[in-house]
């Protein structure tokens, strides 16, 4: 979202032109603003020094990637149920937190409605490091046998079957965008 805080007003003081990003030096408001574009944009706006320009400045504060967290981006809400049911699995055994995060992410260029959970990784579950990692199959085979979990309605699924995302128990998740 655009907002009057984070838009000024600005004269392009000069442009340095790279191989496939740009520089663009804007002077707003007597002071110098350095904006990192690709090369395409400044030629497709055909800046010049002197050309009078809006910065936008996008919000750093919330990224995707978090440290001590794990991010799974997907396209629909069947992945997102079948990575759930993942994290359960994980949940159950200890190795994540209880906490799973809905994240909206903004459209990027050529990849538009992805969407993001992110759970924490819970650091005080330790496994000895000779200890080696299930194999696939055993984990998808654990994660369906897993005790079936009673929607709203009091419908359950059969094991095999996804949980839509309505049908699952309530847990502390957090809906929220980021960059």
């Amino acid at each position: 979202m655009i907002s009057a805080r984070n838009q000024l007003d600005g004269t392009v003081k000069f442009v340095t032109l790279g191989t496939v990003m740009a520089e663009v030096v804007m002077d707003v408001h007597g002071v110098e603003v350095v904006a990192a574009i690709t090369r395409h944009s400044v030629e497709s706006m055909d800046l010049r020094e002197g050309d009078a320009v809006k910065a936008v400045i996008k919000a750093t504060s919330e990224r995707l990637t978090q440290p001590g967290k794990i991010a799974i981006v997907y396209s629909n809400r069947q992945e997102a149920t079948e990575y759930l049911e993942y994290i359960d699995y994980l949940q159950a055994a200890g190795y994540l937190t209880d906490e799973t995060e809905n994240v909206e992410l903004q459209d990027l260029q050529g990849a538009q409605g992805l969407s993001a959970l992110r759970v924490t990784v819970n650091r005080e579950t330790s496994r000895p490091l000779d200890q080696p990692l299930p194999e696939p199959a055993i984990v998808a085979a654990a994660v369906h046998a897993l005790p079936q979990r009673a929607s709203a309605a009091g419908k359950k699924s059969s094991p095999g079957q996804p949980l839509e995302l309505k049908d699952r128990p309530p847990r502390r998740r957090k809906t929220h965008k980021a960059s």
